[in-house]
C-alpha cells in the first residue's frame, strides 16, 4: 500500500510539473504575439495605411468596402484575444507581457479611431451602406417626427451579412466620434456629415433599434388583412 501510495504521489507530481511547462508555454507564446503587434506592426492601424486600403479596395468593386471592414474588425478582435489572453496570466508572470499588452490595446484602439476620426471614412463608410443597403442618403425634415426605414425593418437579422458588418464597423466608429461632436459640429459646421445625412442615420438607427426591441411589430405588417 505504500509502495502504490508512493508511486500516485509521482504520478500527480508529474502531471503537475507537465501542466506549469505547458501554462508557460502558453503565456510565453502570448507574450511574444503581443510583443510582435507592438513593435512590429503598429503600422497597421495606422491613418495613412488604412486610408490608402480603402482607397484602393474600394476603387475595383463595392465588394472592396466589406474587405477593408473585416479587416479593420479583425484587426481589433485579434488584438484584443491577445490583450485578453496576457491579461489572464497568473500573478509572478513576466512583466513583460504587461506592456505588450498595453500595445496591442493600443493598436485596437488607433484602428477605431482612424475609422472615427479620419476625414471621410465614415461619410464613405454610409454611403456605401445607403447603395448597398437600401438606406436613405439623406432625409427629410419630417424625419425628425419619426421616419421608418423599410430596409432595417426585419431587425439586425434581416440584414446580409456583408452589411451588417459594415454596419457594426459604422456603428462603433460613430459611437467613439459622438463623444467629442457637439451641436455646433452637427448643425452650424455639419461635419463629417450634412444635416440631411444626419437625419437619415438618426432614423435608420432608430427603426433598427425598434425592430430590434419589437419584432412582433414587422410580423403584424406581414400578416394578411382579415376584411
Amino acid at each position: 500500500a505504500s509502495n502504490s501510495a508512493g508511486k500516485d504521489r509521482q504520478h500527480y507530481r508529474q502531471q503537475q510539473s507537465q501542466h506549469s511547462s505547458s501554462s508557460s508555454s502558453n503565456r510565453g507564446a502570448t507574450t511574444e504575439a503581443a510583443t510582435i503587434l507592438q513593435d512590429g506592426c503598429w503600422m497597421l492601424g495606422s491613418q495613412q495605411h488604412l486610408l490608402q486600403l480603402m482607397r484602393v479596395l474600394t476603387s475595383h468593386s463595392q465588394a472592396g468596402m466589406v474587405l477593408w471592414a473585416s479587416y479593420c474588425v479583425h484587426l481589433m478582435q485579434d488584438t484584443a484575444r491577445v490583450c485578453t489572453a496576457a491579461a489572464a496570466r497568473p500573478a509572478g508572470a513576466e512583466a513583460g507581457s504587461s506592456s505588450s499588452a498595453a500595445g496591442s490595446v493600443q493598436l485596437s484602439s488607433s484602428v477605431l479611431n482612424v475609422v472615427a476620426f479620419a476625414p471621410g471614412i465614415l461619410p464613405a463608410v454610409w454611403r456605401w451602406l445607403a447603395l448597398s443597403a437600401g438606406l436613405p442618403l439623406e432625409a427629410p425634415l419630417q424625419a425628425s417626427r419619426g421616419l421608418d426605414i423599410a430596409a432595417v425593418a426585419g431587425g439586425p437579422g434581416a440584414l446580409q451579412p456583408p452589411v451588417a458588418l459594415v454596419m457594426g464597423l459604422f456603428c462603433r466608429g460613430l459611437a467613439q466620434l459622438l463623444q467629442v461632436l457637439d451641436d455646433t459640429d452637427l448643425h452650424e459646421r455639419q461635419q463629417p456629415f450634412s444635416v440631411g445625412t444626419s437625419r437619415a442615420i438618426a432614423s435608420t438607427l432608430n427603426s433598427l433599434v425598434f425592430h430590434t426591441a419589437f419584432p412582433e411589430q414587422q410580423q403584424r405588417r406581414q400578416q394578411p388583412q382579415a376584411w
